[in-house]
C-alpha cells in the first residue's frame, strides 16, 4: 500500500487507527510478520532442549565414571580408597575441557562416597543468557565378604599335614569350603586322582603339596578356629550298661544310656539305636558286615581311650536329634582330650546327618561312600582314603569370610 493511498482528498493521512486497520486487510505480509514474532520464544526452546539433552548426557556420562570409581575403590584397603577411586575415575572419564569438582570421602563404616559436579556450556542457549547448565551427581559403594559354609575344619596348627586327601577320594560339598589351620610342612597334601568339589580349600599354612593335576588349595588363608569350642552340651557319665557282652546276634536294638566297656559287634549284625543320647565311655567295634542305624541319636566320646572303629564293609545311617540340647549333634567330644585316633571304614555306605566334633582325633576316612547330605565335620587331622563324601555344613552351621568381597551400588 503506497503512502497516497493513505492520504484524503485533502493531503492528509487519516487516523492511525484507519492506517492498521487497513494493514490488517491486506494479507500481502501477514504470515510473515507473524513468524517472525513468534520465532525468537521458538528458538529459545528448541535450543533449551538442545542443551539440556546435552547437559543430561554429561551428567549419564559422569554417573558410569562415578559408579565405576567407588566400586573399584572399596576394595582397597583403607586409606587406599580414595587414591584407587581417584584413577578409575580418570580412566573412564576423558573431557579435559570440562572443569570438575570432584570429591571422595571414606565412611567409618567401610564405604566410600563419591561427589562431582560441573557447569555444562550451552550452544544455542546462549543467544537467551543462559551459558552453562549446572550438573551434578553422587555415588557410594559398600563392600559385602560372602560368607560360606564350612564342612570339614582340621585343627591341628602343627600338623603335617593337617589334611592329606589320597587318590581315589571325592568330596562333593559344592556349596561348602574346607579350612585347615596347620602350618607345618607339608600343611595339606592333595594327591593325584582326587575330587574336591568345594568351594575352596582354605589351608592357613603356605606349603602344601599337590600331585598332579589335583586341585591346589589356597594357602596363607584365614582359616576360622573351632566355632563349636566350650558351647557342646556334656550328658551324664553315670554308667547305666557296665562291660556289656559281644554282642553276636543278627539283630540287636540298643537304649540310650551310658556303655562302660567295649562294645563289640561279631557275625554283621544290624544294630538299631532307639532315639537319644548314647555315651560310649569304651571302644564301639563294629566289625564286617555290621550295619549301625539309628534316628535321633547323638554318639558321645567322654575321653581319649573311648573310640568307634568301624572296619571294612559296615554301613552307618545315623541321624542326629532335631531337637534338645544335643539337637544337630551327630557325634561329639569334650574339647582338649589327648591326641587319638578315630577310623571309619564304610565300605557298604554310610549316611551321617548332623555335626561331627571330634576336634582332637585324628580321623581316617576310608572307602567311605553315601549321601551324606548335611554333615559337618570338625577333627584334630583328617586323612580321606578312597570313597566319597557329600556334605553341605548341616544344621550346626560353621562359616567364613570367603576372602571374595562384593562391592555394590548403594542406593
Amino acid at each position: 500500500m503506497a503512502l497516497r493511498d493513505c492520504l484524503d482528498e485533502t493531503g492528509r493521512r487519516p487516523a492511525l487507527r484507519h492506517a492498521f486497520h487497513a494493514l490488517a486487510h491486506n494479507r500481502a505480509g501477514n504470515v510473515a510478520v507473524l513468524f517472525a514474532l513468534l520465532s525468537i520464544p521458538m528458538l529459545g526452546a528448541i535450543g533449551a532442549a538442545i542443551d539440556f539433552a546435552k547437559a543430561q548426557s554429561m551428567q549419564t556420562r559422569l554417573q558410569t565414571a562415578l559408579d565405576a570409581a567407588v566400586l573399584a575403590g572399596v576394595n582397597q584397603e583403607a586409606g587406599q580408597q580414595i587414591a584407587r577411586a581417584q584413577a578409575v575415575f580418570g580412566l573412564n572419564f576423558l573431557e579435559p575441557s570440562l572443569a570438575l569438582n570432584l570429591n571422595f570421602r571414606e565412611n567409618p563404616d567401610g564405604s566410600l562416597t563419591g561427589q562431582v559436579s560441573a557447569d555444562v556450556a550451552t550452544t544455542v542457549s546462549a543467544l537467551i543468557g543462559v551459558d552453562s547448565l549446572p550438573v551434578s551427581t553422587l555415588a557410594t559403594a559398600s563392600l559385602k565378604r560372602t560368607q560360606n559354609r564350612v564342612c570339614i575344619l582340621t585343627l591341628d596348627q602343627g600338623g603335617a599335614p593337617g589334611l592329606l586327601v589320597n587318590s581315589g577320594a571325592e568330596v562333593i560339598a559344592s556349596e561348602c569350603e574346607i579350612h585347615v589351620r596347620a602350618t607345618g610342612f607339608p600343611a595339606a597334601t592333595i594327591n593325584a586322582l582326587t575330587t574336591l568339589d568345594v568351594q575352596r580349600v582354605c589351608v592357613r599354612g603356605h606349603d602344601v603339596l599337590v600331585n598332579g593335576s589335583a586341585r591346589r588349595p589356597e594357602t596363607d588363608c584365614e582359616a576360622i578356629d573351632d566355632p563349636f569350642r566350650g558351647t557342646l552340651p556334656t550328658p551324664s557319665l553315670t554308667c547305666t550298661v557296665s562291660y556289656p557282652p559281644p554282642y553276636t546276634a543278627a539283630s540287636v536294638t540298643l537304649s540310650p544310656g551310658t556303655y562302660c566297656g567295649d562294645l563289640i559287634f561279631h557275625g554283621g549284625p544290624t544294630i538299631d539305636l532307639l532315639p537319644g543320647v548314647y555315651v560310649i565311655r569304651g571302644r564301639m567295634m563294629l566289625n564286617a558286615g555290621t550295619v549301625l542305624r539309628g534316628e535321633g541319636v547323638s554318639l558321645y566320646f567322654p575321653d581319649s581311650t573311648s573310640t568307634m572303629q568301624a572296619n571294612n564293609a559296615v554301613r552307618l545311617e545315623l541321624t542326629a536329634p532335631t531337637s534338645g540340647l544335643f539337637s544337630d549333634i551327630l557325634i561329639s567330644e569334650p574339647p582338649a582330650l589327648p591326641r587319638s585316633s578315630f577310623v571309619i571304614n564304610a565300605g557298604l555306605g554310610q549316611a551321617f546327618r548332623g555335626l561331627i566334633y571330634l576336634p582332637s582325633r585324628d580321623i581316617t576316612v576310608n572307602a567311605m561312600t553315601g549321601t551324606t547330605d548335611a554333615t559337618a565335620l570338625v577333627a584334630n587331622t583328617l586323612t580321606l582314603n578312597q570313597g566319597t563324601w557329600k556334605l553341605d555344613g548341616g544344621k550346626k552351621v560353621m562359616t567364613a569370610a570367603s576372602g571374595q568381597h562384593s562391592a555394590y551400588l548403594v542406593d
